[in-house]
């Protein structure tokens, strides 16, 4: 097995073999679904080694994780049939992330101090990670002239312009590098 495998064992795999243990399970050829899926419910309604029970996030990442080894070992032919077939495994619902106030994002817009090369890069890249859908990963991913295909308000766009013209030539070490932040 390669290591993500490896690390699933350690992880989660010895939780459901405490249940096979249970069932009287020796070998992992004689699992079926109806074994996933008490082991499902037995992660739902059984308290952890603490005591409390599993949030739903904790409980969707070990069934995923022993039901990736459980297919690795059908895919790899130690199981004849896969029994994770049935499983389905709707993404629990995540936390809705509080939002900032028209107050709050002004503050935070105002916040970089423009006058120095690395505030004006803040700057922009906080304008540029509210006014586009590239995320941060995707502003950080911009190389020079990508800039150039972006629709930016005329605010960003005078913003950028400065960090091009002062704050980008103060950061750059190099004369080749191509990244747009540094």
């Amino acid at each position: 097995p390669g290591p993500s495998v490896r690390r699933v064992l350690v992880q989660s795999w010895p939780r459901f073999e405490s249940l096979c243990e249970l069932h009287r399970l020796q070998d992992a050829k004689n699992v079926t679904p109806a074994h996933v899926q008490d082991f499902h419910q037995h992660l739902l309604w059984e308290p952890n080694e603490k005591g409390h029970f599993y949030k739903a996030n904790s409980v969707d990442q070990i069934l995923r994780r022993v039901r990736q080894v459980l297919r690795w070992g059908f895919t790899a032919g130690y199981l004849a049939t896969d029994p994770t077939r049935e499983l389905v495994l709707p993404r629990p619902v995540q936390p809705i992330a509080e939002k900032l106030s028209w107050k709050e994002l002004r503050l935070l817009f105002k916040a970089p101090d423009r006058s120095t090369a690395i505030g004006l890069r803040d700057a922009v890249l906080l304008r540029l990670v509210a006014e586009t859908e590239l995320g941060v990963s995707g502003c950080l991913e911009l190389r020079l002239g990508h800039e150039l295909v972006l629709q930016l308000e005329q605010e960003t766009g005078a913003l950028l312009a400065a960090y091009l013209q002062r704050g980008r030539p103060v950061l750059a070490t190099r004369p080749e590098e191509v990244a747009l932040f540094l």
